[in-house]
């Protein structure tokens, strides 16, 4: 995990990226890249600030 990593986790966005990692674990067959994009445009909001600071910025 990054730095800042923490302070994501203790605003509870761990644990949906960690739900989420585990839903996908058990699917079996992975999502096609448009079942990824209409499930992502679904979510409210912008998680990307919180992702940067988990793993870093690219």
């Amino acid at each position: 995990m990054g730095m800042g990593g923490g302070a994501v986790r203790d605003r509870g966005f761990g644990s949906i990226t960690d739900q989420a990692r585990a839903e996908a674990a058990s699917l079996g067959i992975p999502p096609t890249i448009e079942e990824v994009r209409r499930a992502l445009a679904s979510i409210p909001g912008c998680l990307s600030p919180n992702i940067i600071a988990e793993r870093g910025d690219y």
